[in-house]
């Protein structure tokens, strides 16, 4: 339990420095600060409230702009990257509108031209394009910044493979690693990286997106919908595909700023409830809303319906199985059992998948996989690309309802019906190993899965229990025919997570 402090470190009033933690020489913890077991300190803790262990998180790279995400930090972390690259790599660089996002681009980017690699910066770019053109590009890599969706003073920094795919956890420990060491390159001034602007990244993207849908489909019919586009960066691009499509789209929230990026809840719930009006107002064929990323996808019928994130997924598998498509069918554990029943009425397999971006992505690079869902409302197609892009997403969807001639509220009519609780119970990270072994001892027998936490299905119903990466809390999954079963499936479970704590 010993923390090593080095000379000349300074500790101020009311810190806590955690077990196995090391302070470097010459470095201040103002008051009040927390530096997490395990966790190296490498620069003054001033602005920050604490110190974590590890820079990756579920979401990349996150910190609040200008505390814990400085520009200073923002450099040694793309000179860490770039220092797990070759030198001379090429990395594509791309963002948000958010101008926290421009800031702490920069400093990466120069991060990264001090170790030798060169930079194609896209600026303000959709992250599924940015992604897109990390392959089209050939680069090495890519990083993304943005406005958090969940906390307007929060950016996350996403780092991508060559191939646009999120970056494997080996990779992250490598980058950590050098991160925490100090021990990047540093190159000569005739070695220092090129900073390049490519200009046609929208046509590629454009030329690809296009080719990949059947635009007879749509032919001289012009369907009608309702886009919101939540201020996002998808206005660069996807107003002019659909005209290119004939889509006869009624734009909401079509322009970018940055104040409006991050939603809560109640905010989301607002945007939906004003596109359901709008679509029954204008007799649309459906509704879709985006994210600021334009990763996830929110559907109304043309009822007026504002769509589970299980009855979209459950649509979009019911588009795709009818449409003959070959292959089988990936949604994350937590989808819903209605996906099974749809699939075997087709005679197509269903794999599960753990219910983090990069497991999901992982599994669209296989060959004999057909579409890859979360009930987030993240789609892959993994014919065009293996990333969630929201964009293809939702004209793929308007292809196949328009092939098959059908509306999304008769899909809906036609989902097994179930009955689905979630519930988070509060856990001290410290608590969390002990919890998971005692679920799997308790579950000893029955039929569990461990693909992602602990599973376990029973005749008329399943639950899955996961430990959140990020937070010290637990993710409870009930989900039956019957809502009283799911409901004590969940309230049982969590009693007894509660119960181990004490």
């Amino acid at each position: 339990h010993k923390a090593f402090i080095d000379l000349r470190a300074v500790i101020s009033d009311n810190c806590v420095v955690g077990a196995g933690s090391r302070i470097r020489a010459n470095l201040k913890l103002w008051p009040h600060k927390v530096v997490e077991d395990g966790a190296t300190l490498t620069t003054s803790l001033v602005w920050g409230d604490r110190w974590a262990k590890s820079l990756f998180g579920s979401f990349g790279v996150t910190g609040v702009a200008g505390a814990e995400l400085t520009p200073e930090i923002a450099a040694r972390l793309g000179a860490s990257y770039g220092a797990s690259l070759r030198k001379g790599s090429y990395v594509v660089a791309s963002r948000d509108n958010c101008r926290a996002s421009r800031m702490i681009g920069r400093a990466i980017i120069a991060g990264l031209m001090s170790t030798g690699v060169n930079i194609y910066d896209l600026e303000e770019i959709p992250e599924p394009v940015a992604r897109f053109a990390t392959n089209a590009l050939k680069s090495s890599g890519g990083f993304h910044v943005r406005r958090s969706p969940f906390d307007p003073d929060v950016l996350d920094i996403k780092f991508f493979e060559s191939n646009g795919m999120d970056i494997r956890v080996a990779h992250e420990k490598t980058v950590e690693r050098l991160f925490f060491r100090e021990d990047f390159r540093r190159v000569p001034v005739a070695e220092t990286g090129n900073l390049e602007f490519p200009s046609r990244i929208y046509e590629y993207y454009r030329e690809a997106f296009l080719n990949y849908i059947d635009q007879e489909v749509f032919g001289e019919r012009s369907p009608k919908i309702v886009m919101d586009y939540a201020h996002s960066t998808a206005v660069t691009i996807l107003p002019s595909i659909l005209g290119e499509l004939n889509i006869n789209a009624v734009s909401l929230n079509a322009f970018m700023d940055e104040s409006k990026l991050t939603r809560s809840e109640t905010e989301i719930e607002e945007a939906l409830k004003q596109l359901s009006d709008i679509v029954v107002t204008l007799k649309s064929d459906v509704g879709f809303m985006l994210n600021p990323a334009a990763e996830r996808l929110f559907l109304v019928d043309e009822r007026g319906r504002i769509l589970s994130g299980n009855e979209a997924l459950a649509a979009v598998v019911m588009l795709i199985l009818k449409t003959g498509a070959k292959g089988k069918i990936a949604v994350s554990v937590t989808a819903s059992r209605a996906i099974d029943v749809i699939a075997s009425q087709h005679g197509v397999e269903v794999i599960r998948t753990k219910t983090n971006p990069r497991s999901q992505m992982e599994m669209a690079m296989l060959p004999d996989i057909a579409f890859v869902g979360s009930r987030r409302g993240n789609y892959i197609f993994p014919e065009f690309y293996p990333v969630f892009d929201a964009m293809l997403a939702l004209v793929k969807i308007l292809e196949m309802m328009y092939r098959l001639e059908v509306k999304l509220g008769d899909l809906i009519d036609e989902i097994p019906r179930f009955h689905m609780i979630r519930e988070r119970v509060p856990c001290p990270w410290e608590l969390k190993g002990t919890i998971m072994r005692n679920l799997i001892e308790e579950t000893k027998g029955e039929n569990v899965e461990l693909i992602d936490g602990v599973k376990v299905n029973y005749e008329d119903g399943w639950i899955v229990i996961i430990p959140d990466p990020d937070r010290p809390i637990f993710h409870i999954t009930a989900e039956s025919e019957d809502k009283g079963k799911a409901e004590e499936l969940a309230a049982s479970f969590a009693d007894k997570i509660r119960e181990w704590q004490r």
